[in-house]
């Protein structure tokens, strides 16, 4: 279950409601404004997809958030190495 300061949220903008994978969103707008994101040791119960129609639908999503999210912080360049070089642009 995820956890979120609102204040945070807010302040960074949320996450791009259009976007299919909202977290990766999400971690490009934390560390743009110097915050860092976590996981927790926890259990999940959730399974990969058991066939190979499912798995590809599955990752051809995560692909398309992938490319979505990085076009859209890509949107402005100069910006984005600004304010991630110094925090793990590169990492």
């Amino acid at each position: 279950m995820p956890h979120f300061r609102t204040a945070v949220l807010r302040e960074v903008g949320a996450w791009d409601a259009y976007n299919v994978t909202e977290d990766a969103d999400l971690g490009f707008r934390l560390a743009r404004f110097g915050y860092r994101s976590t996981t927790f040791a926890s259990t999940t119960f959730e399974e990969a997809p058991a066939r190979f129609g499912g798995w590809l639908r599955q990752r051809s999503r995560w692909m398309k958030g992938w490319m979505q999210t990085w076009s859209v912080h890509m949107r402005r360049p100069r910006r984005l190495w600004r304010t991630q070089a110094q925090r793990g642009f590169s990492r």
